[in-house]
């Protein structure tokens, strides 16, 4: 074997290692996490455990809410700011929003029961 291959092999190792790591990390790798949407955002509020979203219609299995909001962003998550940013866009905008989420306590959208949105989709 000479120098080339050795270097080329080295790269192809240290690539597949930093994929490994990226896919183990990822956010939404969770099998608890739900799909839904496309919804309105009618409003946001920021404050408490995060950001508090308000959609219509409401996600499957919302039979009550907080001030109106059915989902979460919770700012301790390490996206909080990028999914905060695209809540706040699609808003703007006035787009559709496909969202990610697993539930927090019960599910049923009521405080400390919300949506947590792992995930956004930003739709045209």
């Amino acid at each position: 074997m000479n120098i080339s291959s050795l270097k080329a092999t080295g790269r192809i190792m240290i690539s597949s290692a930093l994929c490994a790591i990226a896919v183990a990390h990822a956010p939404i790798a969770s099998a608890a996490n739900t799909t839904e949407g496309p919804f309105t955002i009618k409003s946001v509020i920021v404050g408490g455990y995060g950001a508090h979203i308000e959609v219509t219609p409401a996600p499957a299995g919302c039979t009550a809410d907080w001030s109106g909001t059915q989902l979460v962003v919770l700012k301790e998550s390490p996206i909080y700011r990028e999914l905060l940013a695209g809540v706040l866009s699609a808003q703007a905008q006035a787009k559709p929003l496909i969202v990610i989420h697993t539930p927090q306590g019960s599910g049923i959208c009521s405080f400390g029961n919300q949506k947590e949105v792992v995930a956004i989709q930003i739709k045209s």
